[in-house]
């Protein structure tokens, strides 16, 4: 299987059922998952070629660009590689073949970067407290809604405090925003 992530706004969202609808500060994105390349790429061309920006305002409009598809395939790739963020680590069978598939893209003549992750846990620090700005208002909702207990894991989430201002939610901004130009530096 594979799955094109695509950056977000780029498919449509229009009619998908998101947990947290109306956050906008930590976008999420959709993307075709399916057995082979060919298959996503299909899905993808066929999705943007429907123009669905003509029924999702959040849709960028930007339609299928087959030259930049061509191109792309008649170069070898540069592929940013991360096996540790230092956040969270993953199990070492996925790990020895994440490193065994470098090898292997390597072989066919593709770069593959080492990715610098060293502020990872600065960007997850941040989006914690995005995911925490309403007082944790719509987790409680939905989770009494259904009548569900509250596990330990996300009794201890909720319990963390109450939700900030909008200056404060502001700030929170212009610290993503400066975050944000400090990723970008590291792709150009």
């Amino acid at each position: 299987g594979g799955l094109i992530n695509s950056q977000s706004h780029r498919l449509p969202y229009y009619g998908v059922a998101v947990s947290t609808e109306g956050q906008e500060h930590v976008p999420s994105s959709i993307g075709p998952m399916a057995r082979d390349l060919e298959t996503i790429c299909y899905i993808s061309r066929s999705l943007a070629d429907s123009k669905p920006w003509d029924l999702d305002p959040r849709c960028s409009p930007l339609p299928w660009n087959e030259n930049a598809f061509e191109e792309i395939q008649s170069r070898p790739m540069v592929i940013g590689f991360i096996v540790d963020d230092g956040v969270v680590k993953i199990h070492p069978p996925i790990e020895r073949a994440l490193l065994a598939l470098a090898d292997k893209l390597r072989a066919q003549g593709h770069e593959i970067v080492e990715w610098d992750t060293s502020d990872h846990l600065q960007y997850m620090q941040l989006m914690d407290r995005y995911y925490s700005a309403d007082g944790f208002e719509d987790v409680i909702r939905d989770v009494t809604r259904a009548g569900e207990p509250f596990i330990p894991h996300v009794r201890s989430l909720i319990s963390r405090g109450s939700a900030i201002s909008v200056y404060q939610y502001w700030q929170l901004n212009k610290e993503k925003f400066e975050l944000q130009k400090k990723y970008l530096s590291k792709w150009n």
